[in-house]
């Protein structure tokens, strides 16, 4: 158990504070972390299925912003002005969660992510053209089947995923559309449509009564939006010698709360485990709030408990103090090893999983946009 006595409460605000976040709330941080102003607000970060979609200027999604807005009854009269962001800021999250059910947008369509904001912004260039300049201490991780909760369960042809990754780094006048044509086949091959190699990963080639193009949309788009972009995280970090250590949460009884599975699809609840060890499955573990109280789930939550309160208070999971539980390597450029939290069986392993096809999104950021 940890209590107020261990924390030095003489320290400066940022010598107490780690910064924890959660997809968009690991991404948020993740791009503090390329500048250094967060040094003075915090120390350290964990970060939760951070992610980094391609990003553009403000104004490749304007029209969907103004559809946004339109749906949101009370702003409606504001489409168009200045005034958009403060009325939608004063409104209720039950008309702002109907309004993104309405405008269409959803997690696939990347419609309301981080902006390039130029020279002098948060955000001056795309990732991959940028370093990490804050260099705090980091625990970070990411879920066995990060692209499940994000593929349409009607997916049932090659063309959904072409589509999507097209649509995703153009329009073509700010990449080479011959290029990214060529890698998004590259991409497909890397990825046959084989159902055992998809996600759900190591459900053989169940297809859960779905398409088998389902399990290729969500490899892939795990892959893309999360694995390759944790793996950048942890091997630059590494490099630059900022102290990193990497999970992978592979629990099978995990599952994602039923209130969000009734935002994600409304109308259309996921065909019983087709999404595997899905995205926000770790939640409920850190937290302490299971859905599934399996007795190894249940072990699993206090352990995972435990390695985020010891990196909290001492910047190492590894404090001795709690439960007794393995011991966390750091992440090095000589030793690429993660923790595989798993209540069957937590224990460290190489982050090697997939790494052709994740080597290839990491060398291909400007076909991409990423």
């Amino acid at each position: 158990m940890y209590s107020a006595s261990q924390w030095n409460t003489t320290d400066t605000v940022e010598n107490q504070v780690t910064l924890i976040g959660e997809s968009a709330g690991a991404i948020s941080i993740h791009i503090h972390l390329l500048e250094t102003r967060i040094r003075q607000l915090a120390r350290a970060a964990i970060l939760e299925s951070t992610a980094t979609p391609p990003l553009f200027d403000a104004e490749r999604n304007e029209a969907q912003w103004q559809q946004f807005v339109a749906a949101v009854p009370p702003c409606a009269s504001t489409v168009g002005s200045s005034d958009t962001f403060d009325c939608i800021r004063s409104s209720d999250s039950d008309s702002l969660l109907k309004a993104l059910a309405i405008s269409g947008i959803s997690g696939t369509n990347e419609s309301f992510v981080p902006v390039i904001d130029g020279p002098g912004g948060l955000l001056p260039d795309r990732p991959s053209h940028l370093t990490l300049q804050a260099r705090l201490p980091t625990l970070i991780g990411s879920n066995l089947d990060e692209g499940t909760l994000f593929t349409p369960q009607g997916t049932n042809s090659v063309d959904k995923l072409t589509d999507t990754l097209t649509a995703m780094a153009s329009p073509p006048d700010i990449v080479n559309s011959t290029s990214l044509e060529e890698t998004v086949q590259e991409i497909e091959k890397l990825y046959p449509d084989i159902p055992a190699l998809g996600s759900p990963f190591g459900t053989g080639n169940n297809t859960f009564g779905l398409n088998g193009e389902f399990k290729r949309f969500a490899s892939v788009f795990g892959d893309f939006v999360f694995q390759s972009i944790k793996r950048n995280f942890t091997q630059n970090a590494s490099h630059a010698g900022i102290k990193v250590f990497a999970y992978y949460f592979t629990d099978p009884d995990a599952v994602v709360t039923p209130q969000l599975l009734s935002v994600v699809f409304p109308d259309a609840p996921p065909t019983p485990g087709s999404l595997g060890v899905a995205h926000t499955s770790e939640i409920s573990y850190v937290f302490n709030q299971l859905i599934n109280k399996t007795p190894t789930a249940q072990a699993l939550s206090i352990t995972m408990q435990d390695y985020w309160l010891s990196f909290v208070t001492s910047l190492t999971p590894n404090d001795g103090r709690g439960s007794k539980r393995p011991f966390w390597q750091q992440y090095t450029s000589d030793n690429q090893i993660l923790m595989e939290l798993n209540g069957h069986n937590t224990a460290l392993r190489a982050d090697d999983f997939r790494s052709d096809q994740i080597m290839f999104f990491q060398n291909s950021a400007d076909a991409l946009h990423r």
